[in-house]
């Protein structure tokens, strides 16, 4: 079995945690904040043909920025029934990539991914009790922290995700000045799917084999 049907495997068993043509929309512009008063942050949304409600995911993209793949990951979850909202974390704050300068920190990621699902829920074609998120790398850290019981406190809505899909995140820290550290709690209480490379050398699976605080 090749991995990208791995991954087919692996989110059918998502799909009962969550929950023809395809209908697509362009940028959708989300507030960053709860109360709608903070910048807009820009978003594509796409949705299935239907009247709905429809299950949804968040996609949250590497330190790179949004890219090609997350548009494909897009349509894949699209075909699958979801309504996706894709997030752009960077070019609102002035830059396009953070790898190596981490300009936009994991938590403002993560911050991101929730203010994208509290819009997801006021949307009258989204199930609103069957939103999950699903990140690559950087992305895919700040997934790992939402799945942390602690870590969703610090929001007032606490953490809106059904299901947590990571894919290659950096678990743990693996250098004194990495911005990487605590993605891997130890009071994790929503499912999280890892998605990892037995060879990669970035971020290496062993570091995800059991949460450390």
């Amino acid at each position: 079995m090749n991995a990208f049907a791995r991954t087919v495997v692996a989110w059918a068993l998502v799909l009962p945690l969550l929950g023809g043509c395809l209908a697509v929309t362009g940028l959708n512009k989300f507030p960053s904040t709860p109360d709608d008063r903070g910048p807009q942050y820009d978003g594509v949304l796409r949705v299935p043909d239907g009247p709905g409600p429809f299950p949804a995911v968040v996609l949250l993209h590497t330190c790179g920025g949004y890219a090609a793949h997350i548009s494909e990951w897009g349509f894949r979850f699209l075909r699958a029934g979801y309504v996706v909202l894709m997030v752009d974390s960077f070019t609102n704050r002035g830059t396009k990539s953070v790898c190596g300068n981490w300009q936009v920190g994991v938590d403002e990621v993560a911050a991101d991914a929730v203010n994208a699902a509290l819009h997801l829920k006021r949307l009258p074609f989204v199930a609103a009790d069957r939103i999950g998120v699903a990140g690559f790398s950087y992305g895919a850290m700040a997934g790992l922290r939402l799945a942390s019981e602690g870590y969703a406190k610090r929001f007032a809505s606490g953490s809106p995700f059904r299901a947590v899909a990571a894919f290659y995140p950096q678990c743990l820290a693996t250098h004194m000045n990495s911005p990487h550290q605590n993605n891997f709690y130890r009071d994790i209480v929503t499912p999280v799917y890892f998605f990892l490379g037995s060879l990669d050398t970035e971020a290496p699976p062993n570091l995800c084999t059991g949460p450390a605080d």
